[in-house]
């Protein structure tokens, strides 16, 4: 295998597989998260990964197991049989598509808000 580049700044899951930056192999904890039936909220200090792992789980939401060859996610996956379709959905919320202008206030009556219409969508009833 060669030597990839350190993926500094890389958010996008798919950008960092295409361009064989390294990657530390923790999809088997992702598997054990997607595997559960409980909601997650998700909130780490600046600079902990947080994006790259919000789009690894969408990724393989949204394009099952495209980007993640020669990873252990990909036996894991295949062997639970319809896991992907029995998922209940997934919902990314970029709170820098704010700019980082939100106060706190705002910010709680806008996860109130989306959580409020998440929870009443039929695929969650």
């Amino acid at each position: 295998m060669k030597n990839g580049a350190l993926p500094l700044g890389t958010s996008s899951f798919a950008k960092l597989r295409e361009s064989s930056q390294i990657y530390v192999d923790k999809t088997a904890l992702i598997f054990q998260l997607a595997s559960l039936t409980q909601n997650y909220f998700i909130a780490r200090p600046r600079r902990f990964g947080k994006s790259l792992l919000i789009s690894t789980i969408e990724s393989l939401f949204r394009h099952g197991l495209r980007d993640f060859k020669g990873l252990k996610i990909a036996s894991l996956w295949k062997r639970v049989r319809n896991l992907s379709s029995t998922a209940s959905g997934f919902l990314h919320v970029d709170s820098g598509a704010y700019g980082g202008g939100m106060d706190a206030q705002s910010a709680s009556d806008a996860a109130h808000c989306l959580w409020t219409s998440w929870n009443s969508l039929p695929i969650r009833q």
